[in-house]
């Protein structure tokens, strides 16, 4: 995806173990929707603990998704990440402004900010 040139949704990858084939962007869309489940189930689980009661959240309402990609990513992958996120149900194609895509850099040194400002709080 770094070089940009001819990717599409019907390119196909082999693992290095195997024979088989998998389309990338079927790849790239069970990954993330992986990972919408997996945060689906986290945050219910810290809501339970903090509320005491059991209850799901709404993602599709409610949820702001921020996908990392590589620097050297250009324009074509990163449109080819957010149609993988609207295939795996993060976003909707009429909701594709609640999905932002950041650069890996940019967000490293975001979480470093915030561990920084958690951590002087932490010591007042």
């Amino acid at each position: 995806l770094q070089h940009d040139k001819g990717v599409h949704g019907g390119m196909k990858i082999q693992a290095r173990n195997s024979t088989q084939t998998f389309g990338l962007k079927l790849l790239f869309t069970r990954v993330l929707e992986h990972y919408r489940k997996t945060a689906n189930e986290e945050i219910c689980l810290v809501l339970a603990i903090r509320k005491g009661t059991k209850e799901w959240l709404n993602m599709d309402k409610e949820t702001r998704w921020i996908l990392t990609v590589p620097a050297i990513w250009g324009d074509r992958a990163k449109q080819f990440m957010v149609e993988a996120a609207v295939d795996a149900g993060l976003v909707t194609p009429s909701s594709q402004d609640s999905i932002t895509v950041a650069l890996e850099p940019e967000g490293a040194a975001l979480a470093c900010r915030e561990d920084l400002l958690q951590a002087a709080r932490d010591l007042t």
